[in-house]
């Protein structure tokens, strides 16, 4: 997720975008290709086997093989909205949730399912507004929802 994080963290804002969403399992039980056939599309995130080295966003191989398998699709680069719920749906309608054996099937293979929101908001003016039943179709899926706000504040007390 570091690719991620570190895309707010240069001097092109105009280019940075406001709202996205990223959905990532990781495990060792189960190898990132099955996932392609289980949501019958390809990855556009990750797509990390346990063991093997793979391609970074810039393109490079890494340099040590995958620790532990990963596959992710996000919104990034799919669709442009400000918003977190359409890049909600977005993810939602693409993997097909909520699927009746996914959350078994994570909770079996002791895998982590997760979706992450991105949202970028300097001015703290924004307010994020995450609809619950949209919460609740990624919970059924046995997915965890994060909401990942940029740039935080971190206040350490003295």
């Amino acid at each position: 997720m570091e690719q991620f994080m570190t895309s707010f963290h240069n001097d092109k804002s105009a280019a940075r975008p406001l709202a996205y969403a990223s959905a990532v399992i990781r495990g060792d039980r189960i190898g990132p290709e099955y996932w392609n056939a289980y949501f019958g599309i390809c990855p556009n995130a990750h797509f990390v086997e346990k063991g093997k080295h793979w391609i970074t966003r810039s393109g490079k191989q890494s340099s040590s093989p995958g620790q532990s398998n990963v596959w992710g699709y996000s919104t990034k680069g799919v669709m442009t909205n400000d918003f977190l719920a359409p890049h909600l749906l977005h993810l939602i309608s693409v993997l097909g949730l909520p699927r009746p054996d996914l959350k078994s099937l994570i909770e079996d293979k002791r895998l982590a399912f997760q979706v992450s929101c991105f949202w970028w908001n300097p001015a703290k003016t924004r307010v994020t507004v995450i609809e619950p039943n949209l919460e609740d179709i990624i919970n059924k899926s046995g997915g965890t929802l994060f909401i990942d706000e940029y740039p935080c504040d971190i206040s350490i007390d003295e």
